[in-house]
C-alpha cells in the first residue's frame, strides 16, 4: 500500500469514504478531482473530468503527485477513472482500513480499497480495482475480479468468483463455490445458490436472474 500523497478521483460519497480510509491509515490527501464538488473539503477540490487522462495528469502535475485511487462506487466509472490515470502515467493507490482484516496470504491489486470492518480470509485475490465496502466478509479461496463490488454486510463463502465487473449488493450472501459473471449485479439481500450469468440481475432467496442489465445500466447495491 502506498504511503501517499494521493490524487482522489471523484468528489461523491464513495469518495468521501475512501478519504476517511486514507486518513484512518495515515496517508494524506493531496486533492479530490471532479466536474462537480459533492463532498470534497473546497481547499482539496480540482475541477476536472476525472476520467479524462489529461486532466488527471493536470491535477496531479498542479498537486506534484504520482498516486491516486478512483473512488467510484459505480463499477464502469472505477475503471474509467482508473484507466485514464494509468494512461496520464499515475500509479494506483491502495486504500485498507485499518479496522480491516486481511490475511497475510491474501493477494491485494492496486487500486483495491477495503473499508472498514471488512474480512478477507486466506488465499483470497483481489484483483484492479476491486471494491469491499465496510463489514463485507470474504471466505477463503476467493476471487474477486477487476473492478468488481462487494458492498457493505455482504458474504462470500469460500471459493466463490466475481468475475470483471461483478457487484454483490448490501447484505447478499454467496454460497460456496459459486461463480458470479461479468457485469452481474447481486441484489440486496439476495441469497445466490447457483452459478449466475454475465450481464444480469438476480434478486431473491434463492437468488434468480430477474432481467438483462441494460449496457451502461449504473450498478446498483
Amino acid at each position: 500500500m502506498n504511503a501517499g500523497p494521493i490524487l482522489i478521483l471523484g468528489t461523491g460519497d464513495q469518495a468521501s469514504v475512501y478519504a476517511h480510509t486514507a486518513q484512518a491509515a495515515g496517508i494524506p490527501i493531496a486533492g479530490f478531482l471532479g466536474r462537480t464538488n459533492r463532498r470534497a473539503p473546497a481547499e482539496l477540490y480540482v475541477e476536472g473530468d476525472s476520467t479524462d487522462s489529461m486532466a488527471i495528469r493536470n491535477a496531479a502535475n498542479h498537486l506534484n503527485v504520482t498516486c491516486c485511487i478512483a473512488a467510484f462506487g459505480d463499477n464502469n466509472a472505477r475503471q474509467e477513472a482508473s484507466d485514464a490515470a494509468i494512461v496520464a502515467g499515475l500509479e494506483l493507490a491502495t486504500l485498507v482500513h485499518p479496522t480491516a482484516v486481511i490475511d497475510v496470504t491474501a493477494q491485494v491489486a492496486d487500486g483495491v480499497f477495503v473499508a472498514q470492518g471488512a474480512q478477507i480470509t486466506c488465499n483470497v485475490r483481489l484483483d484492479r480495482g476491486a471494491l469491499v465496502n465496510s463489514a463485507a466478509i470474504i471466505e477463503h479461496d476467493c476471487i474477486i475480479g477487476a473492478f468488481a463490488a462487494v458492498y457493505s454486510g455482504a458474504v462470500l463463502g469460500g471459493c466463490v468468483t466475481l468475475a470483471r465487473r461483478a457487484a454483490v449488493g448490501l447484505g447478499a450472501v454467496v454460497l460456496p463455490g459459486r461463480a458470479i459473471g461479468e457485469d452481474c449485479v447481486i441484489g440486496a439481500g439476495a441469497v445466490v445458490t447457483r452459478d449466475q450469468p454475465a450481464r444480469t440481475v438476480v434478486m431473491g432467496m434463492p437468488g434468480k436472474v430477474q432481467r438483462s442489465r441494460a449496457p451502461n445500466e449504473p450498478y446498483v447495491s
